[in-house]
């Protein structure tokens, strides 16, 4: 596709109702958004490892509307140690840019103050699948991992 056909073509996208559940819950785990040229525009950015290929394969079936090519594989050196993980960039957006606005502060991810209407069902078993943990098989706790945020933040 040419630069204007792409340009063209996202002017039709809009975020379902679902489509933005999911986003929530995804923002509030390892979901990125990023800023993009302009103040307004912002891509979603997905990247796990690839054990959890099936869940990113999920998101991007979620979003394929929203997405030029497939997810893929990388190489990343983290810690003195090789990994491998699997994802994918949307385009770059306006609406994905207003969500950027609600979850970032200076390039931090912030909690917005009115999660309580934004967060679903959907969306909390998304942030889970994203950014939770058992505890153990024995003792079934569930964990969600919030070391990213400000103790404000999670208080909210």
């Amino acid at each position: 596709m040419l630069s204007k056909e792409i340009e063209d073509y996202k002017l039709t996208l809009k975020l379902s109702p679902r489509q933005k559940e999911i986003l929530v819950g995804v923002l509030l785990g390892d979901g990125h958004l990023e800023r993009l040229y302009k103040p307004d525009l912002a891509r979603l950015k997905i990247e796990h490892s690839i054990n959890q290929k099936e869940y990113v394969d999920w998101l991007y079936a979620e979003f394929q509307d929203w997405i030029r090519s497939k997810p893929h594989a990388r190489k990343v050196k983290a810690f003195g140690r090789i990994y491998e993980n699997y994802g994918f960039c949307t385009y770059g957006h306006k609406a994905l840019g207003k969500f950027q606005k609600m979850f970032y502060r200076e390039r931090n991810k912030i909690v917005p103050l009115d999660i309580d209407k934004l967060l679903t069902r959907l969306g909390l078993a998304i942030w889970y699948m994203d950014d939770g943990s058992i505890k153990s098989v024995k003792h079934k706790g569930v964990f969600l991992n919030t070391q990213g945020f400000k103790i404000d933040a999670v208080e909210i």
